[in-house]
């Protein structure tokens, strides 16, 4: 990554950034409702003028990111904005590596990577070698924009399980709180709590280090003042920009090789059996992680605690309440988990492709522990 920026509009920066790099042919990745239902993507199509080519605003499937790699090839394109959440950041950093790595593009089939933590594409296409320059606008406080990890959520003929691109982050980063304004409540708080979770899974990890723990620290206190305060008025750009920076911080440790804690896998299998998107499950798992593993990091949870305001509690309460306030899920059994579906939780998360999840320490009884003070 060349650099995050922060402080200059998202028009402004964006504009530059294409400056910067000579760019002739630019892709708009936006969400449907960003692109349809307001005017920001539009003043964005607006400032960069002939430059800009097309703008996708259809993800979500295995086909649509299929899709996007043939456009951006068939399209010569040389720059990517990527406008929203996870999963469109994601795609750009895929359709990026893809064409990067000048395969053979095929309209019929895609050539998956077996591999998923080596550094190639998921797509075959034809053309010369062309690196993509990609621009990040995240509109969530997913890692995603800040993190060369790239997750892909689906099950489907041609992909089971989450596969993960190693080796490419946005070249920059833009953080503009007002381009937020639109984006749903749950998700941001949601995405929100992941952003926590993410940081204290770095602290967490034994393989934490100063830098990353006074980072993630920092992150997590930046992150849950945002949420507060957006809870009580959600126009507010200081707390977003808050948010904003928080979620920064706390996936500070996604920079390393660090690895993070299981509860990540066990996202990736609630996603894959039951289709509950990770904005949701990181809240009733965080708590479950805490209390687990309790009498292991007792002197770690109280700097974790004192971060999100529960000094005279355990984090895992705190996180508890914190859930609560932001109007979030605190158990499986809100987002129709029962116990019943435990096992299979378990056995699956052991299975999950998920190069973060510390799966050498755990087997699937001590999974199902967790799940079980989660349900």
């Amino acid at each position: 990554m060349d650099r995050i920026i922060f402080g200059t509009p998202c028009v402004d920066a964006v504009s530059s950034e294409v400056e910067r790099a000579n760019a002739k042919r630019v892709l708009v990745f936006a969400s449907s409702s960003l692109n349809r239902g307001t005017q920001a993507v539009e003043e964005l199509r607006l400032a960069l003028g002939s430059r800009h080519v097309k703008t996708i605003d259809k993800f979500g499937s295995f086909a649509d990111c299929k899709a996007a790699t043939v456009l951006a090839a068939d399209a010569r394109a040389d720059f990517i904005v990527a406008v929203g959440g996870g999963t469109i950041i994601d795609t750009a950093k895929i359709v990026a590596l893809s064409i990067q790595s000048g395969f053979a593009k095929r309209r019929d089939e895609a050539q998956l990577v077996p591999d998923y933590d080596a550094d190639l594409p998921l797509f075959e296409i034809e053309n010369s070698p062309v690196r993509i320059r990609v621009v990040a606008v995240p509109t969530t406080l997913s890692s995603t924009a800040y993190s060369a990890q790239t997750a892909w959520l689906e099950n489907s003929p041609q992909l089971t399980g989450p596969s993960f691109q190693i080796g490419r982050m946005p070249d920059v980063t833009v953080i503009d709180p007002e381009v937020t304004l639109h984006t749903p409540e749950k998700l941001w708080f949601g995405s929100g709590m992941g952003a926590i979770g993410q940081g204290i899974s770095a602290i967490l990890s034994p393989e934490g280090n100063p830098l990353v723990d006074g980072a993630a620290l920092q992150g997590i206190r930046l992150t849950r003042l945002g949420l507060v305060e957006l809870r009580r008025n959600p126009q507010d750009v200081d707390a977003r920009r808050h948010c904003l920076y928080g979620a920064w911080l706390a996936s500070f440790g996604m920079h390393t090789s660090m690895k993070f804690s299981i509860i990540h896998a066990i996202a990736g299998a609630l996603k894959n059996n039951f289709g509950i998107p990770h904005h949701l499950s990181s809240g009733p798992l965080l708590p479950a992680l805490l209390d687990h593993t309790l009498s292991e990091t007792r002197d770690t949870q109280k700097l974790i605690g004192e971060q999100i305001g529960t000094r005279r509690m355990s984090a895992a309460t705190g996180i508890s309440r914190l859930l609560q306030k932001l109007g979030l899920p605190r158990r499986l059994s809100e987002l129709g988990i029962d116990r019943s579906n435990l096992q299979i939780i378990a056995r699956t998360t052991m299975t999950e492709r998920y190069p973060l999840g510390q799966r050498e320490k755990h087997d699937a009884s001590d999974i199902l522990k967790i799940l079980d003070l989660a349900a």
